[in-house]
């Protein structure tokens, strides 16, 4: 409409010259005017039109982002031998969630003791959750012992180190705990968990949550307090303790610690023990 309006006021103004100066400087006058509008109005149509996307010559490399060599996920590289091979490559960082690969039967460890104790804690799932937390050297164990069981042997601090100082006392153990609430949780110790009044360990200690879902964390470096097995209690991390059960094994205590930094392990701070395996 502004288009038609502006085109009769230029027309009029052609007129004018004519009558004034004569038919060739109108006509030229027109001229421009004509070229004129006709610029502007292919000008008012292009910015109308929707932006056209540049295309790319090679149009896989413009499309396709390449993922950081860190970032993939080795369970895809058909070129590795096993699901273990693929997990000692991807071992989990301390605190890191990602979704771990459920192993088969055959990629797990053999879990020696009685199938229905055993089975109460180390399901599938939680079995190759820790195996994806595992040092690399103890993702090569495939022989698991169960040594301790709180159901079978009693709830009773001393027969737990009994049992292990008669069973092994050179072999990194697991422990893992159920709340009262069915929160699973526990450490692995990188020595045997033996009575004494000293802290032991290294930094293949960790400790563990499986509730809501699979987290563990790794020391921090900021101590060395990373397992003490004393008369009344065990316990890993310190300032204070990640974890810790008391003699009778029937109250335990979880915290973020200065060792492990991690977050509470159970359903409380304090918290009822249901069952413990070693």
């Amino acid at each position: 409409h502004n288009l038609i309006m502006s085109g009769g006021v230029w027309s009029t103004y052609v007129l004018v010259i004519a009558d004034t100066w004569g038919v060739w400087p109108a006509f030229g006058l027109a001229a421009v005017g004509m070229l004129f509008w006709i610029v502007v109005y292919l000008v008012s149509v292009r910015t109308k039109l929707p932006n056209k996307p540049s295309m790319s010559r090679n149009r896989t490399q413009s499309s396709v982002v390449s993922q950081p060599q860190s970032m993939v996920n080795p369970i895809a590289d058909s070129s590795t031998n096993s699901k273990l091979t693929q997990m000692v490559s991807m071992r989990l960082t301390s605190n890191q969630v990602i979704p771990f690969p459920m192993l088969e039967n055959d990629d797990l460890p053999t879990l020696h003791g009685p199938e229905s104790q055993i089975r109460i804690l180390l399901t599938q799932y939680r079995l190759s959750g820790l195996m994806s937390a595992l040092p690399s050297a103890l993702q090569v164990c495939f022989n698991w012992t169960l040594v301790y069981d709180l159901q079978h042997d009693g709830c009773s601090l001393n027969t737990l180190y009994r049992k292990i100082e008669q069973f092994d006392k050179r072999s990194p153990q697991l422990i893992l705990i159920k709340d009262s609430w069915d929160y699973v949780l526990g450490a692995l110790s990188s020595d045997p968990i033996i009575k004494q009044d000293r802290y032991f360990g290294s930094g293949d200690t960790f400790v563990f949550s499986f509730e809501p879902t699979f987290e563990f964390w790794m020391a921090t470096g900021k101590n060395d307090h990373f397992v003490r097995a004393g008369q009344d209690f065990i316990s890993f991390g310190a300032n204070p303790p990640a974890l810790r059960l008391d003699k009778n094994l029937e109250i335990g205590f979880t915290d973020s610690s200065e060792t492990f930094e991690n977050r509470r392990l159970a359903s409380a701070t304090e918290f009822r023990v249901v069952t413990v395996q070693v």
